[in-house]
Order: structure tokens, then sequence, then C-alpha cells
């Protein structure tokens, strides 16, 4: 079985010179665990971020993860955080790298301000089975209002009507808090747990075609 898997990074930005996504995936692309899987760096560019989302999610039988990283710079503990959801919000407390600043703005006029859209991916067993294997990591449930919460709803939104795309995003701390290396373990186990996740809810009927 095969599961189409996009893993995407941020690349610098305001108060971010060296972003650790990018370690992480380059990392994974070296040590190859990704294999045939696509990894990109997505510049901290809101619209651009939606364009990508759109244009990457496929109306096809294809199962499907998108997994996107971001960093958390208040982040003071050694662990991971899988965001359960996005919110119809941009409030972005400094502008993108393409000088867009939206204060307390819908993301999409088509949701109610502040609607929620949530990953299907069961983020709490997968903190359960990390924890089992020795990693730190926690669901939130704040993405925060800035270019990670505005990705993850166009990502989500995107999926939204393909029961076999799935989207989650993944936040992770400083390198002065978690090695990059530790950082990379996790998010690798992560993406091994999403493809058993989804792989386990298919229909035997498309089983047999992958």
């Amino acid at each position: 079985m095969v599961v189409r898997v996009h893993v995407t990074a941020f690349g610098a930005f305001e108060g971010v010179a060296a972003n650790p996504t990018v370690d992480i995936i380059q990392r994974l692309v070296q040590e190859n665990a990704l294999q045939s899987k696509q990894a990109e760096t997505l510049d901290v560019d809101a619209k651009l971020c939606a364009a990508w989302c759109s244009k990457q999610t496929r109306d096809d039988d294809m199962p499907s993860v998108y997994i996107h990283l971001g960093v958390k710079q208040s982040a003071t503990s050694p662990q991971i955080e899988l965001e359960a959801c996005a919110r119809n919000c941009a409030d972005f407390p400094v502008p993108d790298n393409a000088n867009y600043q939206p204060t307390n703005e819908r993301i999409d006029d088509a949701f109610e301000s502040d609607a929620i859209l949530r990953t299907r991916l069961d983020v709490d067993e997968m903190c359960k089975s990390l924890s089992a294997k020795g990693y730190q990591a926690k669901v939130s449930q704040d993405a925060g209002r800035y270019v990670c919460n505005y990705t993850y709803w166009h990502s989500l939104n995107a999926c939204r009507t393909n029961p076999l795309h799935h989207a989650l995003f993944i936040h992770v701390p400083d390198t002065n808090v978690m090695p990059v290396s530790d950082t990379t373990a996790a998010v690798c186990e992560v993406i091994a747990l999403a493809c058993a996740s989804v792989e386990a809810k298919l229909p035997s009927c498309l089983c047999d075609r992958f």
C-alpha cells in the first residue's frame, strides 16, 4: 500500500533567521526516511502557501497525507505539538515575507469568523503511540494566528471534500530547546503513524489497487 506523503517546512521570516523545519526535512531526505515521499520548503508568504495547498491537493483517489512543519518560538519544553485544528482567523503579529499583515480577519469568507476545521487524523491516539515509543508530544488546539494557521486552514479545507486526503500540522521547538536530530526522529515517527492510520481505514477494494 502506498500513501502519498507531502512534507513541508517554512523558510526564514521576521524573528527567525534559521528555521529548524528546513533542517528537519533536509535530514529526512538525506537519511532516505522519506523514500519516494515529497518534501518542500515554503516561503512564509500566506497567499503563496494558500495557493500551494490548492494546487497540491488533488481530486483523485490516491490516499494522501499533507504534513506541515512549523517552529513554535515560545516553546520551552522538548516536545512536538500535533495541531488538532485550524481557525478561520488571520491576526499576524508581524508581516509575512510579502509584507501582508491582516488584523483579526477571516481567512475564508465562506466560513464564520473563528470557525474551526479539524484534522481527520486521530492526533490523540498518535500522541499515545509516540509517548509509548519514548517521544515527547502533545495535542494542541491552537495553531496560532500566523502563517502556520493560515496554511493549515487551507490545507484542511482542500482535503475536506476528499475523504482519502488528510492534513496535519506539527509545531516543533527551536534547536536551543530540542536538538534537530531528536525532532527529526519524532517527525519521522509521526509520518509512519499517519500513513498507518490512513491505510487502516481504507476500504479493501482500494487497498487492492495500490
